[in-house]
C-alpha cells in the first residue's frame, strides 16, 4: 500500500472521528410529563405511547418522537420521557409535542394542537388527548360519556326494525375499545371493525363462521346483519343502544347483558 493511499485513509479515518465526536459531544434536551384524557376506559393490553415534538410553524412534520409500549397496561396518566438532540434544533425555532396512544396500527387518541415547549427550561410538560375514531377522528375536548358505555359491554339485541327478539338464539354484540367488533349473530359467530366517529357508528365488512341453523335462526341472523349494515349512528339510554340508520330511523335496539 503506497504512501498517498494511507494518507487519504487515514484522513477518512481522522473525519470520522470528527463526526463521531460532534454527535457525541451534542447535548440532549429532554422532555418529561404526563399524558392524560378524560374518558373513563382502559387501554387495551397492546396500547403504545408516541410522543413527537413538531415545529409550531409545520406542525406536520415530526422532528424526533419515540413510541413506547404502555406499561402497566391500562393505566393513565402515562409518563413519558422524550431526548432530542439539540443540534436538530433551531434556537429562535418554536416548537411543541403531540401525544398519540395507539393500538392495532390505529390512533386512539391525539392532541389536535401541539402543547407549545420552550426548549431552554426544563418544565414538566402535560398533554391531554382526546378520543379519536380509525381514520379521521372526533377532535372535540368534550367528554364522550357515550363512547365509554358502548365499549367493552356484551350487547345483547332486544328488536330489530322494530321486531321484538325472541327464543334462545339472541344476537349479541360487543365492541372493543380497540374498535374491533365481535358477537354472535345469532347462529355464527362474527368479528370486524367499528368506525366511530362522535356519535357516527358504522360497521366495515364482518367476518363470520359458517354453520347453518333452523331457517328461523337464520332469518334472524339476516335481519341483524342487516342492521349493523346500515346503521350510521347510536345512542345510548337507560342502559340500551339504540342503533340508528343515515335517515336516524331505529334499526336495533340491544340492552346491556
Amino acid at each position: 500500500m503506497t504512501a498517498n493511499v494511507l494518507t487519504r485513509l487515514g484522513a477518512v479515518f481522522a473525519a470520522l472521528l470528527l463526526a463521531l465526536g460532534t454527535v457525541q459531544a451534542a447535548e440532549n434536551v429532554t422532555f418529561t410529563g404526563e399524558v392524560t384524557y378524560r374518558e373513563r376506559m382502559a387501554l387495551p393490553p397492546d396500547a403504545q405511547l408516541r410522543v413527537s415534538l413538531v415545529s409550531l410553524a409545520d406542525p406536520t412534520t415530526p422532528i424526533a418522537g419515540a413510541e413506547a409500549v404502555v406499561t402497566p397496561p391500562g393505566q393513565v396518566p402515562l409518563h413519558f420521557t422524550l431526548n432530542v438532540r439539540s443540534d436538530v434544533l433551531d434556537d429562535d425555532g418554536s416548537y411543541g409535542l403531540v401525544a398519540e396512544i395507539l393500538t392495532g396500527g390505529l390512533t386512539l387518541f391525539r392532541n389536535d394542537q401541539p402543547v407549545p415547549v420552550d426548549v431552554t427550561v426544563a418544565e414538566p410538560v402535560n398533554i391531554l388527548v382526546f378520543r379519536t375514531g380509525p381514520g379521521e377522528g372526533e377532535r372535540s375536548g368534550a367528554e364522550s360519556v357515550g363512547d365509554s358505555e358502548l365499549f367493552d359491554t356484551v350487547w345483547q339485541a332486544r328488536s330489530i326494525a322494530g321486531t321484538e327478539v325472541s327464543g334462545t338464539a339472541v344476537p349479541s354484540l360487543t365492541i372493543g375499545s380497540d374498535h374491533r367488533a365481535t358477537g354472535n349473530s345469532g347462529c355464527n359467530r362474527f368479528s370486524g371493525e367499528a368506525r366511530i366517529d362522535g356519535a357516527g357508528l358504522s360497521f366495515g365488512m364482518l367476518i363470520g363462521t359458517q354453520m347453518a341453523c333452523l331457517p328461523g335462526v337464520m332469518e334472524l341472523e339476516t335481519a341483524f346483519l342487516g342492521a349493523l349494515e346500515t346503521t350510521a349512528s347510536y345512542t345510548i339510554a337507560d342502559g340500551m343502544l339504540h342503533l340508528l340508520d343515515s335517515a336516524g330511523e331505529e334499526v336495533a335496539v340491544l340492552v346491556r347483558q
